[in-house]
């Protein structure tokens, strides 16, 4: 170490002490550097401001910079490569983590110079404030260890006022991240994080319902024993350890994942929902008031980790409470319907004995977690008018989640940590994802793109294999390849007779070949954002899919939902129907005009309607249906471009692929009814912009002949 920064006083000394530094030629170790400075340097003496490392190389260092690079990483900083003239790029990957964003070269020092200022805004918007105040990123998610005691409820409730829950490190690099910040609060410390086995003795899960993965735990030794009816995990000090709930003697650590939802939600990453407990009582009506008053409906816990994880939620807010969700069988007796208009399917946990409608209890509530161990935290069935309980609501994030690039519907986002084919699918699942399937020119194109800006020398798994039948791939979602392929010349030829599994070339070949599915390599992963499916709601973006409740399946009876979009000022918003199958006549969509209650379209049958255009930034679509005949429903796009008929600079023309898990009209082989689900999503953008100007037209169209009509030609 030459000087400490903070022993300089004013910029002339630090500028002479600088200009003292000799060059180094040859033989420089920048691996034992960095590890110096994690070991020696001050840094541990900034609080909260962000830790940033600059290393300035004009050659290739003589040790490895990998390990130390790796544990400033794990310190919570961040370290940026700049290479000058004759550096080694792939050694500039290393020390900056292996993060290419965090990787500037510069042909010579002239070059320097005058890109001083291009890299302080590169540096400063890279550790600009993502986290709430006190916490720091990792991987794409905020932490913060507390220095104050608390029991396991207490803890979490701290965390969800903070907009998360305890802290859940499932992974090697994050279980070490999270050590270094608590050891910073309490080396010698007991901490909470969100890993549990009430539910169930000894099935370890973490707080959003995503179950403890074999091989990863870092358990003390004899432990977890379950001593006392110990279900709640804790470093001890850092080693994990079961403990009971009430003990009063912790300290925590939270998370929190940063998202767009409204202000008190907190982000499920399995779902891609977010969640807020409201700790006021309303009857089931008011309850859905408010839900939609925030642009969302009463949460569905429909499957197995979304109500571990609301439950979680709700007992951190109020753990004597009964509380509602959006469940009832209002309508018929015993046909328990989700709010969204969908019937509740197997996934079901009811109380003992319950539903028993005693005295007409129609709407779904959690028993309180306080409640005898059978039935604490179980559904019941409650009446639909008491004004004593306290509900749930739930909301669709707008965009992608951190770290990760919007493609229509889907979200990508490319890792840098090598893992074999069934290890990196297993890393998708627990981001709420999968591997990476792209069945299409433009999505590829994408990926490759993806996959450049983060490494381009390596190659990247995809999401599709021939395991079971040598030579039949198959994407992850069981879907045959279609007729898009982009196979290196040569491939895939089942070299080594054991290449199944799906990859992409560095680059610049950027081409797919069949792997060895044993092999490290890195990878990308998907994300399908969350379609509108509820029973109406008001939704604030400015592309996106609505369908019928329970679509693809049929409609419930005795509907009427509402959906009100709305975009931003200087935009117009187009519906593309593509798909739609209603009872003639009886069961209806309408398309309005909210500012005047004009109607713009009334359609039913099973016509395809015509695409529909607003006079301004608002539309209203109503589905009503009667108490006979359901059919499929529909589907339906839309999207805001300019009230000049341009698209916004950052929007897509195409606003979504289809969705995978949608087996609806049109995505047979051969359909749409003729053409394939992937050529569909090449070509959506064209057809979106033909309709568009054929609306265009029609209303030039019509301007003309009303002028013609006044001036009386």
């Amino acid at each position: 170490l030459v000087f400490n920064l903070g022993a300089k006083s004013d910029k002339p000394s630090t500028i002479s002490a600088i200009n003292a530094i000799t060059y180094q030629q040859g033989g420089t170790k920048t691996g034992a550097a960095l590890q110096f400075v994690r070991e020696n340097a001050a840094w541990r003496q900034g609080g909260n401001v962000p830790k940033v490392i600059i290393v300035l190389t004009d050659g290739k260092s003589g040790d490895s910079v990998s390990g130390p690079s790796q544990s400033l990483a794990a310190s919570g900083i961040t370290v940026y490569s700049i290479g000058v003239g004759n550096f080694d790029h792939g050694q500039l990957l290393q020390i900056a983590n292996n993060n290419r964003n965090n990787v500037i070269e510069l042909s010579d020092f002239n070059a320097l110079a005058t890109k001083i200022s291009e890299i302080a805004k590169v540096v400063c918007a890279q550790v600009s404030d993502v986290c709430p105040s006190g916490y720091k990123e990792f991987n794409g998610i905020c932490y913060k260890a507390f220095n104050t005691v608390k029991t396991f409820l207490q803890a979490s409730k701290a965390c969800y006022d903070d907009g998360g829950t305890l802290a859940m490190p499932k992974d090697a690099a994050t279980n070490a991240f999270i050590k270094t910040l608590k050891d910073k609060v309490d080396p010698a410390g007991f901490f909470w994080f969100g890993l549990v086995d009430q539910h169930t003795e000894n099935e370890w899960q973490w707080v959003d319902g995503g179950n403890l993965v074999r091989g990863h735990s870092d358990w003390k030794p004899g432990e977890p024993n379950n001593k006392g009816d110990e279900d709640f995990a804790e470093y001890f000090p850092n080693k994990w350890n079961d403990a009971g709930g009430n003990a009063r003697n912790r300290k925590f650590i939270c998370q929190v994942i940063p998202t767009d939802s409204p202000q008190g939600y907190v982000y499920h990453q399995l779902s891609h929902m977010s969640y807020k407990v409201y700790n006021v009582k309303k009857d089931y009506d008011g309850a859905v008031e408010t839900c939609r008053a925030d642009g969302g409906s009463l949460a569905e816990p429909k499957d197995a980790a979304v109500n571990t994880f609301i439950i979680y939620l709700k007992n951190a807010v109020d753990n004597r409470a009964w509380f509602r969700f959006g469940l009832t069988d209002e309508h018929e007796e015993g046909g328990w319907m989700w709010g969204s208009g969908v019937a509740l399917s197997t996934f079901r946990t009811w109380g003992p004995g319950e539903p028993n409608n005693r005295r007409n209890e129609d709407c779904a509530e959690y028993l309180p977690g306080s409640h005898p161990k059978n039935k604490r935290n179980k559904w019941n069935d409650g009446p639909c008018t008491a004004r004593t309980r306290k509900f749930i609501c739930q909301v669709v994030p707008k965009g992608c989640p951190r770290g990760y690039k919007q493609r229509g519907a889907i979200c990508y986002k490319a890792f840098d940590k090598k893992e074999n084919y069934y290890e990196a699918e297993m890393a998708c699942r627990a981001e709420g994802g999968s591997l990476a399937m792209p069945r299409d020119q433009t999505t590829n194109n994408f990926l490759i793109k993806l996959k450049n800006d983060k490494d381009g020398n390596s190659w990247f798994w995809l999401g599709a294999d021939d395991k079971n039948d040598e030579g039949t791939w198959l994407y992850r979602n069981g879907k045959p390849f279609g007729s898009f392929r982009a196979w290196f010349p040569g491939e895939p030829n089942q070299a080594g007779g054991n290449e199944d599994c799906l990859m992409l070339f560095e680059s610049p070949r950027n081409k797919w070949n069949d792997q060895d599915c044993a092999t490290k390599q890195k990878f990308i992963c998907q994300i399908q954002l969350p379609i509108v499916d509820s029973c109406g709601g008001n939704i604030q973006t400015e592309y996106g899919t609505i369908v019928s409740p329970g679509y693809p399946d049929t409609y419930a009876d005795n509907q009427k939902c509402s959906w009100n979009i709305m975009a931003r000022p200087g935009k117009v918003l187009t519906l593309i129907f593509e798909d739609f199958d209603l009872q003639s006549t009886s069961d209806t969509v309408t398309v309005e005009d909210p500012c005047t209650d004009r109607e713009l379209g009334k359609f039913s049958g099973s016509t395809l309607p015509a695409p529909v255009r607003s006079a301004d930034k608002q539309l209203r679509i109503v589905f009503r249906t009667d108490h006979s005949v359901s059919e499929r429903g529909f589907r339906v796009k839309f999207i805001a471009s300019d009230a000049s008929g341009k698209r916004g600079v950052d929007e897509p023309l195409s606003v979504q692929q289809p969705d995978e898990t949608m087996e609806g009209r049109g995505q047979e082989e051969g359909g749409q009814e003729g053409r394939g689900q992937e050529e569909v999503a090449e070509n959506i953008d064209e057809d979106v912009l033909m309709e568009t100007l054929k609306m265009l037209e029609k209303d030039l169209r019509n301007a003309a002949n009303e002028l013609r009509e006044l001036h009386g030609e």
